[in-house]
């Protein structure tokens, strides 16, 4: 079908939804193609969609009725995106938040616990690595001759 101008009508269950007017002249495709773009659809927007074209100029007025017919089913499903956001609040991401928060308090008060333990360790003397053996006296001299050893009977 074609004409000088169209009119080209989305129908959502033969309620008029979307009305295009196409004029030949002015369009670049000739009033060969027209489009409808469905966005941000919800549960609402399910049911069966067709298109109807209607020549307008010239005279006479020809409806010519698409045997196309769409059906347009939406499932149930979150949109997070934009003003909805609050709305879709996964209720695990509070949970992983929940786990980063306690490990992140748990790792400070150790890493604080430690540091205060070792400062007070640094601070006491310690005696891990002095020499314990005592020294040697100057004057002490080593015994010479025959040893006699002690009897082990008494």
């Amino acid at each position: 079908m074609t004409a000088d101008i169209m009119t080209f009508t989305l129908l959502k269950d033969e309620e008029i939804i979307s009305n295009q007017t196409c004029n030949k002249e002015q369009d670049a495709q000739n009033c060969t193609l027209v489009r409808f773009s469905l966005n941000e659809m919800t549960h609402r927007s399910s049911g069966i969609y067709r298109c109807e074209g209607r020549s307008i100029f010239p005279p006479p007025s020809i409806k010519v009725q698409s045997d196309l017919r769409i059906r347009i089913h939406v499932g149930h499903h979150k949109n997070c995106t934009g003003i909805n956001h609050k709305k879709c609040d996964n209720p695990f991401l509070w949970i992983w938040i929940l786990v980063v928060v306690l490990l992140s308090i748990y790792s400070i008060s150790v890493t604080i616990i430690a540091f205060r333990f070792w400062v007070k360790l640094r601070k006491t003397d310690s005696s891990d690595y002095m020499n314990t053996k005592p020294r040697a006296q100057r004057d002490r001299r080593k015994k010479k001759g025959v040893q006699n050893p002690i009897p082990r009977h008494f």
